[in-house]
């Protein structure tokens, strides 16, 4: 599939993770095409990996709060085009210029700290007979960052790539603002308002939807 880079100022909006998605995957083409884009549904489905229907009703959304302009030139078959906003537009590389790459969230470095972090090169004192090639894991462990939240993910397991549900619960108990940041930015109104379990969950599905699809 591929990929989907979705700007700060979508990121910013108060829209659900797929509705970010697809009017990021708009803008995308739209930015290519002097600012209208003029997919069609399973064009856009096939790349965010939607449902037609889903493409349609994301798209009545998105036109309702008046993020995209939709229209119908009658003199081409009613083909359909599709004008997002403007300042959405300006974070998205033009044809002529492919330089620049929007960013998928402003990373704020969280102030959790893993509970234990390693020492960052091995120690000439510790293993005075160990060679200087012989970086192992345990003695060289970076600090890792969520791509999506800019948590700190260190203390979760190597082979994972975004904030767990234990990191989340970590971080409503010890920076409940930042949590309730995140949840206003990634969730929809029906998902910020489910119990303190079903939240995490639900904030996790979300990070983990929209790291895949942008850095897939």
């Amino acid at each position: 599939m591929e990929g989907v880079q979705i700007s700060a100022s979508i990121m910013a909006l108060k829209q659900t993770p797929a509705e970010k998605i697809l009017l990021a995957r708009i803008c995308e083409r739209a930015a290519q095409t002097y600012g209208i884009c003029q997919d069609s549904n399973k064009e856009l489905g096939k790349v965010t990996a939607m449902h037609l229907k889903t493409v349609s009703d994301l798209i009545t959304r998105l036109v309702d709060v008046n993020l995209l302009e939709l229209m119908v030139d009658k003199h081409q078959s009613n083909k359909r085009s599709l004008k997002p906003l403007g300042r959405l537009l300006r974070e998205y590389p033009s044809s002529t210029n492919r330089l620049s790459r929007p960013a998928i969230l402003p990373i704020r470095r969280s102030r959790i700290a893993p509970a234990q972090m390693s020492t960052p090169y091995p120690s000439i004192t510790d293993s005075p007979n160990s060679s200087h090639s012989k970086l192992s894991s345990e003695a060289y462990n970076p600090i890792r960052y969520c791509p999506v939240t800019g948590l700190d993910i260190t203390h979760q397991r190597q082979d994972s790539h975004f904030a767990a549900q234990a990191t989340l619960r970590r971080l409503l108990k010890e920076d409940s603002a930042r949590f309730e940041e995140l949840a206003h930015k990634l969730l929809s109104p029906e998902q910020a308002n489910q119990g303190g379990g079903m939240r995490i969950w639900s904030l996790t599905q979300a990070i983990r939807k929209v790291g895949k699809v942008a850095t897939s």
